[in-house]
């Protein structure tokens, strides 16, 4: 597991036992700013120069899981939902506790036989911080990050064909799931 993953599920578990103010930082004085990172590097090819802009509280969608209660609410953004011209499926995501605390990240899954995940961003003061080690990492099996096996697997990608279904079509499923 790399750093990232490391650092991600520190925060999940902080989040979960302490109450947070909305506005805290995720991972403050950690990353780079965009204007610091190496384009040139293999690691960055894939790295987003423009960041989504931060998720309103209208624009968020639950996502419910699977299987045991969380203790975490999940919303995607449908404003800042896209498909990248590498068919990865982008999304902002907030993961807020039963306090109210929230972190936010942007993210991607490949839509590969296994699926694939990675975080390009973190929540800060309201604006997004980028990852500059960031790499592509099986989804996880962590609980703290089961719904990005929810996402691949039910509302992302299409399983037969390994590729991600439509923006409406990912819509609609994260929307009708809702209603069940």
């Amino acid at each position: 597991m790399n750093n990232t993953k490391v650092l991600w599920l520190c925060a999940l578990i902080t989040l979960a036992n302490t109450t947070m103010a909305a506005e805290d930082s995720f991972l403050p004085n950690m990353q780079r700013t965009p204007a610091e990172i190496n384009l040139d590097s293999p690691q960055q090819q894939d790295l987003v120069l423009a960041l989504p802009a931060w998720p309103r509280d209208q624009d968020l969608l639950e996502l419910t899981l699977d299987g045991a209660a969380s203790p975490f609410r999940y919303f995607i953004d449908r404003q800042q939902l896209l498909i990248d011209k590498n068919s990865v499926v982008r999304y902002v995501i907030v993961i807020e506790s039963r306090s109210g605390g929230r972190n936010v990240a942007y993210e991607g899954i490949r839509c590969s036989a296994k699926g694939q995940a990675k975080t390009f961003a973190y929540g800060a003061s309201n604006q997004f911080v980028v990852l500059t080690d960031a790499q592509w990492e099986p989804l996880a099996t962590a609980a703290s990050l089961h719904y990005q096996q929810e996402l691949w697997r039910f509302h992302f990608c299409n399983a037969l064909e390994f590729r991600p279904r439509s923006k409406t079509d990912i819509l609609h499923s994260l929307t009708a799931q809702r209603a069940h």
